[in-house]
């Protein structure tokens, strides 16, 4: 079965039966139902937005879920008998969680004083420090410290993503 091609109709953004799309910023390509991640890199304009929002959500999530599951593992005590039995010190995880709520209060005071993306490299960078940190062998006492600082870090660095597209565009 071979496929229709058809020619591309024209762009025109005042025309609503064109085939291409505008939006209010003035910005015309194909309607997101077309589009595909290549079209996203082939365009230089889609490029410099694209490229930096898929490493800031890269970066987020690896080292958000990279805290996370580790603060799991450090807090994990196995018992070596044969029912392959683990506990966890949910106290020392819970902490760990409420750090998130600093987090946030954090970047809602960070970013109208220094802007999001200083806000948001500052706090990535705390992050990757406190991770560092965490695997470096500290008592269990720094250890907690460090990982809630690490997280509410990575938080603070999370909430400035849904508006970091406006600064890209």
């Amino acid at each position: 079965m071979a496929e229709e091609r058809r020619a591309p109709r024209p762009s025109n953004p005042q025309d609503p039966s064109s085939s291409h799309s505008s939006d209010s910023e003035g910005l015309v390509g194909p309607p997101p139902s077309e589009m595909s991640y290549w079209d996203l890199l082939r365009e230089p304009s889609s490029r410099a937005v694209s490229l930096p929002l898929w490493t800031v959500w890269a970066c987020f999530g690896f080292t958000y879920y990279g805290l996370v599951l580790f603060v799991g593992r450090l807090y994990t005590s196995s018992n070596d008998n044969d029912n392959n039995s683990c506990s966890f010190d949910y106290s020392s995880i819970f902490l760990n969680a409420v750090a998130e709520l600093g987090g946030v209060a954090l970047s809602a005071l960070a970013i109208d004083r220094v802007g999001r993306v200083q806000t948001q490299t500052r706090c990535y960078l705390a992050a990757a420090g406190a991770a560092a940190a965490m695997g470096a062998g500290l008592d269990p006492a720094a250890v907690l410290v460090v990982s809630f600082l690490g997280r509410m870090a990575v938080m603070a660095a999370s909430v400035s993503h849904p508006n970091l597209s406006l600064d890209l565009i």
